[in-house]
């Protein structure tokens, strides 16, 4: 997903996004298939100081969050047994992701500047595809919000990715989000809450800490399983808006 280039898109931003789940909830409808929607925490204006609640009131800054919401509306209104899950700041082994970029970011800079004031729950693919498939099980329709647990600042998950695959020698310097200066407006705070997941599955997706841990060994890069070799290199700026897979 290119959250910026969907403000220069956003007629290719509806059609894909709404229009394109309009007809598969149509299609869905006449076979008697299940829907499921990946939907994104970018519906919300990040105005709350807790995480949001499936039934708390979208507010979109974007065109991406937008034409995300005007697609759970087709699901909700046309699919006879839809299910929506919101979730966020997505990383794993497929996919342009901010973890990723991290790691790549550190081999040749020195220094990474990551926003600051951004909080959400970063999200491990494989622990949501566990998740969706449990709810598939359980016969879940409507939506659900779907994350790891425990919140954070990008800045604060960037550290994180750097000590635990041993790169604690590149400095990371934080910056908010108005001096990173993108296209699109990002919520400050969008952080999901899961209580409806766990009450009706009686699922809860472990700690982002661990998550991330479980993910950087997966991949050969947690620190105590792989050494750390420093890199010079200059200054580079990063920022969750870089590689959602949603």
């Amino acid at each position: 997903t290119d959250v910026d280039g969907c403000e220069t898109e956003q007629e290719k931003a509806f059609s894909v996004n709404a229009e394109g789940m309009k007809h598969l909830a149509l299609g869905a409808r006449k076979i008697r298939a299940k829907v499921v929607y990946l939907s994104t925490d970018y519906i919300f204006d990040g105005s709350k100081s807790e995480p949001y609640l499936e039934t708390d009131p979208p507010r979109p800054l974007n065109v991406y969050g937008l034409s995300k919401l005007q697609g759970e509306r087709y699901v909700e209104t046309l699919a006879e047994d839809g299910l929506i899950i919101r979730t966020q700041w997505l990383y794993g082994r497929y996919g342009k992701n901010f973890v990723d970029s991290v790691l790549r970011q550190a081999e040749e800079k020195r220094v990474l500047s990551i926003v600051n004031d951004q909080v959400g729950s970063p999200t491990y693919t494989v622990d949501l595809s566990k998740a969706i498939s449990a709810l598939i099980r359980h016969r879940a329709i409507g939506v659900f919000h779907v994350t790891n647990s425990g919140v954070c600042s990008w800045y604060a998950f960037g550290e994180a990715v750097l000590k635990w695959s041993g790169r604690s020698e590149v400095r990371v310097v934080p910056i908010t989000t108005q001096e990173l200066n993108r296209p699109a407006r990002r919520p400050l705070y969008s952080a999901l809450n899961g209580e409806r997941l766990r009450r009706e599955t009686g699922i809860a997706l472990r700690p982002w800490q661990d998550a991330l841990r479980a993910y950087l060994r997966s991949v050969g890069r947690l620190a105590s399983e792989q050494g750390a070799t420093k890199e010079d290199g200059e200054s580079s700026r990063l920022s969750g808006g870089e590689g959602k897979s949603l």
